[in-house]
């Protein structure tokens, strides 16, 4: 097993030009409401080039935080908006195009709102909650602002030391917390083949709520 702490740009989104194999930054902004408490990645066949995954610590990206910002950000919530692709991204886009043979198949989730913070429900640290795929506004803010805060936390938590890239090497396996990270795929040539197994592991914890539900009871 081969780790590495990287300076090389790190997204929370797919490459252009390449086939991503994970749902990025956690799990793409937590559609469902009923959180993912963490998964397990096994390389079966690691491409030639690239396919490192990447994760960022985002209970340390948010102690790390200045406490003006910590307060300024307690309580606020964010929109998300599944993306498929990187046209819907608004924040942190890579450019290009992403080649994913089976975004047709992708299930339509409801727009959905989460808080910028939440509480780990077993450790009780406080987390920093963003995923640059799918994250749209800071809701009741206006929209210059909203995304000069959106662009200065995505900015702070892309830094090196919170994060940990891992070139695999076959038969692999890694587990983590996924209510405590944001992960990525960092892609592979689509002309070369790449193999991962991946196990969810569910959790019991319902975060956020669906903006369907919200906009159906006022109606």
């Amino acid at each position: 097993m081969t780790g590495i702490r990287s300076d090389d740009a790190f997204s929370l989104s797919p490459l252009p030009g390449t086939i991503g194999v994970e749902v990025v930054g956690l799990d793409a902004g937590r559609e469902i409401p009923l959180e993912s408490a963490g998964a397990v990645l096994r390389m079966v066949r690691n491409s030639e080039h690239g396919g490192q995954t990447g994760w960022i610590d985002t209970a340390l990206a948010y102690e790390a935080l200045d406490a003006d910002t910590r307060q300024r950000i307690e309580g606020l919530e964010a929109r998300y908006i599944f993306s498929p692709d990187l046209e819907g991204m608004r924040f942190n886009k890579p450019g290009g195009s992403l080649l994913q043979g089976t975004i047709k198949d992708l299930p339509s989730f409801p727009p959905v709102i989460h808080p910028l913070v939440w509480r780990h429900p077993e450790t009780g640290r406080r987390i920093l909650n963003i995923s640059t795929l799918n994250i749209q506004g800071v809701e009741g803010m206006p929209e210059a602002e909203s995304d000069a805060l959106i662009r200065s936390l995505v900015e702070h938590a892309l830094q090196p030391r919170f994060r940990y890239i891992h070139a695999w090497e076959n038969n692999d396996v890694i587990a983590w917390d996924n209510r405590r990270t944001m992960h990525m795929a960092f892609g592979h040539p689509v002309d070369e083949t790449r193999i991962v197994q991946r196990s969810t592991i569910r959790g019991s914890v319902k975060m956020g709520r669906s903006l369907d539900d919200e906009e159906g009871q006022s109606a």
